[in-house]
């Protein structure tokens, strides 16, 4: 029985190959490459002796596999789009029970495979947009302020393109992503760099909020109205939430103190981390050879990276969503969970299984603030 996804390869779809797919996997997160796997079974032909799916052109390494699912009356969504880079066999005895499993990852496996040496001026965010050209992706950058140059100070590169992407975007406080539009069977790879959530210190368009968007719930009603059979959360209190540090100034050789923002992130509840500390309040500290607006930026992102105090994990599926897909960066309310833990949690992470029983998908989700 054919899985209930859309399998492309080449941007072609694959109707035959898919009646042979036994399950499909893709591992989504904030920043790292999505990874797909999709295990087919392999028969043998008695005829030739061979098992003709081994020998396939379209199952070739480098092969681009998308795959695509419902989210929704109407709606599609594109898990993950990329190349083919690896393949395991098994062979079983009897020539039942045998398969081919294809795996790879989205393009941000392509920014990984060659070392670069480039001395970079102008924004952040205009390096940014000039790597995604090169790559073909369509750029949803956030603008960035701080202008590097020659005769000030250059953003040096000395590694790959994603491990230059990701700096850049920590060091930003924001995330390097890779989403996708879909329009029948056109995907279309928009390379993301900007936070997530969107914070209100940086501009960009805002997030467009769906109200029939999917859900999470538990303990709530009768088991009909249960998304989820179980939630698990961890809470660390200890978390930095100020920051300071020292302007290192070269040409007069002496340091200046400063201080900087409070956490950037709008809070997801009424009481973010420092409303919990009753003692002396974890600090990070920073120092920085660059004028202000630099130890700004490497402060609120340090600071935006330790506010997500909360981190959870879940399980649901599409049937319980009703068709709905979760993806990673988007912020879905839970209920069910007290005055405390109810309310809107960041979604880190999502394992999307599909196969015979179903479309199931495993969460991590974060939050920066809590109810009472």
């Amino acid at each position: 029985m054919a899985l209930d996804c859309i399998l492309l390869i080449d941007n072609v779809p694959v109707v035959d190959l898919l009646e042979l797919v036994d399950s499909v996997r893709v591992e989504q997160s904030l920043s790292e490459p999505a990874r797909f796997s999709v295990r087919l079974v392999a028969e043998l032909d008695e005829l030739v002796r061979d098992y003709p799916l081994l020998v396939d052109p379209r199952l070739r390494p480098g092969a681009v596999v998308s795959v695509i699912v419902d989210d929704g009356v109407g709606q599609q969504a594109c898990l993950v789009r990329g190349p083919i880079d690896r393949h395991q066999i098994h062979f079983e005895s009897g020539n039942v029970g045998s398969w081919l499993e294809v795996s790879g990852g989205d393009r941000r496996m392509e920014m990984a495979r060659a070392h670069r040496t480039v001395a970079w001026s102008g924004r952040d965010s205009d390096i940014v947009g000039a790597i995604l050209a090169g790559y073909g992706l369509v750029p949803d950058v956030a603008q960035t302020t701080r202008l590097h140059s020659d005769l000030s100070q250059t953003q040096n590169q000395s590694g790959s393109d994603l491990d230059f992407l990701n700096r850049l975007a920590r060091r930003n406080g924001f995330h390097f992503w890779i989403s996708y539009r879909t329009a029948g069977l056109a995907v279309v790879e928009v390379g993301n760099f900007k936070p997530s959530p969107p914070r209100p210190d940086v501009p960009a368009a805002p997030a467009v909020i769906d109200p029939f968007g999917p859900s999470l719930s538990i303990n709530v009603g009768d088991r009909s109205e249960q998304t989820m059979l179980s939630l698990d959360i961890d809470v660390d209190f200890d978390r930095p939430v100020l920051s300071s540090g020292l302007r290192v100034l070269e040409g007069v050789n002496e340091a200046t103190p400063a201080v900087v923002p409070a956490p950037p992130n709008l809070p997801l509840g009424a009481r973010p981390i420092a409303s919990f500390v009753s003692g002396v309040m974890r600090e990070v500290f920073l120092t920085t050879a660059g004028d202000p607006g630099e130890l700004t930026t490497r402060a609120q992102a340090a600071l935006s990276e330790a506010e997500w105090f909360v981190q959870a994990r879940a399980r649901t599926t599409r049937f319980a969503l009703e068709g709905r897909v979760l993806q990673p960066h988007m912020v879905v309310p839970i209920k069910g969970l007290g005055l405390r833990y109810r309310g809107d949690y960041f979604v880190t992470g999502v394992s999307h299984t599909l196969d015979v029983n179903g479309h199931s998908m495993d969460l991590t989700l974060a939050r920066n603030a809590l109810g009472v």
